[in-house]
């Protein structure tokens, strides 16, 4: 974490990881693995599979087109209604800590949401409730930008989006990798660590209002 003494203006926020909490730094994944009964020694095999497709599925890609290769290329078998999305989003959570501060912030800020999705998946996370009910100001979703992050597009359009002062935006990610790009441009960047909501909430408030 770096701080500077440029007052925040506009407040991006990732979505999985920070603002719900997702598969970061949990055992899901595998848990999923293990509820569809993908066996053991196809599990390597499947996770480099979906390893290729994820960056092209949070640009657009329909997720689908994974599940179709992993039958034909791994003897999968899934559901014929399978929904891998919504799979996901249902082992999703709330993060009651972060949602709590995010509607004492949207008093004092501008806010917004940057964030790698799935097609379809924001709205799923948002029907199912586990954001907080705020009005974003900006929202960046990759699958309908056709962009992602760490692409160097990605800011640019967010900073676009906000109309000012670099220095003066704040992005809190969870992934240092994510968050590097936005420091290059002289963002404000906070890495959050999902695995301990409560303490990583915690400082972050006191990250935001020190500085105000």
């Amino acid at each position: 974490m770096i701080q500077t003494k440029q007052k925040i203006k506009f407040i991006y926020f990732d979505v999985g990881g920070v603002v719900i909490l997702d598969y970061s730094k949990t055992n899901k994944w595998n848990e999923m693995l293990a509820d569809l009964g993908i066996p053991e020694e196809i599990k390597p095999k499947l996770n480099l599979l979906f390893d290729e497709h994820e960056n092209k599925i949070c640009v657009g890609e329909d997720i689908n087109i994974f599940i179709q290769e992993a039958r034909q290329k791994l003897g999968l078998s899934f559901q014929s209604n399978y929904d891998m999305t919504r799979d996901f989003v249902n082992r999703f959570e709330v993060n009651k800590p972060i949602s709590k501060l995010i509607r004492k912030l949207k008093k004092d800020f501008m806010l917004g949401l940057l964030t790698n999705q799935y097609p379809g998946m924001l709205s799923m996370i948002i029907e199912k409730g586990l954001m907080p009910k705020v009005d974003w100001d900006v929202i960046i979703d990759s699958s309908l930008e056709k962009i992602r992050k760490p692409d160097p597009e990605i800011y640019l359009l967010a900073e676009n989006k906000v109309k000012a002062d670099p220095k003066s935006i704040l992005f809190v990610d969870n992934k240092q990798s994510l968050l590097e790009p936005a420091r290059k441009r002289g963002w404000q960047v906070f890495e959050y660590d999902p695995s301990n909501p409560e303490i990583s909430t915690t400082r972050l408030q006191r990250f935001i209002y020190n500085q105000k």
